[in-house]
């Protein structure tokens, strides 16, 4: 990526990277890699990850300065408006709501009640109501054209921090990183206008993803006119023209339909015929787009290319067995629900299958309240399973034994669950450090 940017002079470039191989690391060490003792960087990326950049770039470069700028303020980019050339390594933070969200637009023309008419406030002639349902109106007239909007401010008063920076902080970024640049995609879009604002304002420009394309062409259409423009253009390729593209990079479906009617002219004898050409999009890319584009600006990283330096994972399951309550309580829902299953399959009713699954899934897990199936036309009772008074269940048992070992051994520990209406206990317990309970009669279940 270093080589792209300072040796081949490329001005847009992509990182495609799986998850877990470590782009932001990746992208921090292609910022410290700019030939420059002192540098600016901007990153944008997801709110959620905000803070993750900003530990990530601390651990990874711990002398250099670090701005959170996904603040409500704008002090932070005021001073940077003012300032000359970074004294250190500078990384400014920004996530992409920030970027993006304007102050709210209203209409600004002059109402002359007393008239019954709306004027234009720079031209002083008559508008038109209907012309004025727009958004973001414009003056009709050819010899004025203002817009005819302001800002309100009863609404928030802010300002995109993407466009302050494009319109004020031009040309003082070396490098914008640009995170999860594949939600960004749309051409008419406000995250896909802060990606354009910040990309015209930086000198280079680094996006990251794990997924470039969602199946259709157009996907990369706008990416690749905000990060490599040049490319575009001499593939003469329009900014308003995505089909077109699709059409050079794509799969395009075109259903030509042809109408008839039986009615004669009038003056001649015979109908008349009209055909009408529907063009749509299909899944799918050309390889040119990888020889016209991404080989010269994109750099692919698998799991497996760093696999070498990340810890052994494995996988093991642990089946845990039921109290004799428990089990007797769901041998004898099972049946109930089973064979009433049964008797609806015999009657062509097959809207109890989806119940028969989670029901019969949920139940270990949810002992403690229980689990009741109705029939979902009817609204008749069908099976129940009755609650389980256990304080802790054997799988939550087994669980906070698991957790105790790997604590001891100064591990961290993170498990998703499902039908989580009965964890509550066990959540306590695992947050507070509690150890797990004694077993019971010396068994594990």
């Amino acid at each position: 990526m270093a080589k792209g940017f300072f040796a081949a002079k490329k001005k847009g470039l992509i990182l495609v990277g799986e998850m877990g191989t470590g782009k932001t690391e990746m992208a921090i060490a292609v910022s410290h890699l700019i030939p420059k003792r002192n540098y600016r960087v901007l990153v944008m990326c997801p709110p959620h990850l905000v803070q993750k950049w900003i530990r990530e770039i601390d651990v990874t470069l711990p002398k250099c300065k670090i701005v959170n700028l996904n603040g409500k303020e704008l002090a932070e980019l005021e001073d940077l408006r003012h300032a000359r050339k970074p004294l250190s390594p500078e990384f400014y933070v920004l996530g992409r709501e920030r970027a993006k969200n304007h102050h709210r637009w209203k209409t600004a023309v002059i109402k002359q009640t007393y008239l019954e008419r709306t004027l234009c406030p720079a031209c002083g002639q008559e508008l038109d109501l209907g012309r004025l349902r727009s958004k973001r109106p414009i003056c009709p007239y050819e010899d004025c054209r203002q817009p005819l909007y302001q800002a309100d401010r009863d609404g928030l008063r802010r300002f995109a921090k993407a466009e302050f920076i494009k319109k004020y902080l031009k040309g003082k970024f070396d490098l914008f990183v640009v995170d999860e640049v594949h939600e960004l995609k749309g051409g008419t879009t406000a995250q896909g206008q802060a990606l354009a604002d910040l990309a015209c304002a930086s000198k280079r420009t680094l996006a990251l993803t794990g997924t470039l394309m969602g199946g259709y062409s157009t996907n990369l259409f706008y990416i690749f006119w905000r990060l490599m423009p040049r490319e575009m253009k001499k593939r003469y390729v329009g900014f308003r023209s995505p089909m077109g593209f699709a059409e050079l990079y794509g799969i395009v479906e075109r259903v030509c339909m042809e109408k008839k009617t039986d009615e004669f002219n009038d003056a001649s004898i015979g109908g008349s015929r009209g055909t009408r050409t529907l063009v749509r999009e299909r899944p799918g890319v050309s390889p040119l787009a990888l020889t016209d584009f991404l080989l010269e600006h994109s750099v692919f990283v698998r799991l497996s290319d760093v696999s070498d330096a990340l810890p052994s994972f494995d996988e093991k399951v642990i089946e845990v067995g039921m109290t004799e309550d428990q089990q007797e309580a769901y041998k004898e829902f099972e049946e109930t629900l089973t064979s009433a299953v049964g008797e609806a399959l015999m009657r062509q009713d097959h809207s109890l299958l989806g119940a028969l699954v989670n029901s019969l899934l949920g139940y270990p897990d949810g002992a403690r309240r229980g689990e009741v199936v109705y029939h979902p036309y009817t609204k008749e009772l069908v099976a129940a399973g009755p609650p389980i008074d256990e304080e802790i269940l054997p799988k939550e048992d087994e669980l906070l034994a698991i957790v105790s070992r790997e604590l001891s051994e100064g591990r961290r520990c993170i498990f998703p669950i499902s039908t989580s209406g009965s964890w509550g206990s066990t959540s306590s317990r695992l947050s507070s450090g509690a150890t797990r309970s004694p077993r019971r009669n010396g068994k594990h279940g």
